[in-house]
């Protein structure tokens, strides 16, 4: 059984994009905006031919309660580790939904390590104290 997984991600991929708070006209209608969805297409073609190159079998928890933790390296720019966390739990989630509202629509992303976000509990570096 898995007990845990390490990833890194560096270079331009490790610059997660942001899912929260994406809305458009008057904050009302949810978006995604298309450079978003591809950058974490990115992520699953290299979380995927990284198992591949490997021989694993493809990976999951299910529902399994899980625990997340993010560590971001330094950026030029600013940005909200929380928003990060978010992205990342989301990723984690299968391309099609499984649960809640959209069952069983493709969001186009999404590697399936847990069934649904509900499962981890994320940890962020104000939770160490760095």
């Amino acid at each position: 059984a898995l007990k845990s997984l390490k990833m890194e991600i560096h270079g331009k991929a490790a610059q997660i994009p942001s899912l929260k708070n994406r809305k458009r006209h008057g904050g009302k209608v949810p978006f995604l905006d298309p450079a978003i969805k591809y950058r974490l297409r990115v992520l699953d073609y290299l979380y995927k031919k990284t198992l591949s190159q490997h021989n694993i079998p493809p990976l999951s928890w299910g529902t399994q309660k899980v625990v997340l933790i993010v560590i971001c390296a330094r950026r030029k720019v600013s940005f909200d580790a929380d928003n990060v966390l978010t992205t990342v739990r989301d990723w984690l989630e299968p391309s099609v939904k499984k649960f809640g509202k959209g069952v069983g629509k493709s969001r186009g992303w999404g590697i399936g390590l847990v069934d649904n976000d509900k499962y981890i509990t994320g940890l962020n570096k104000e939770f160490f104290g760095i």
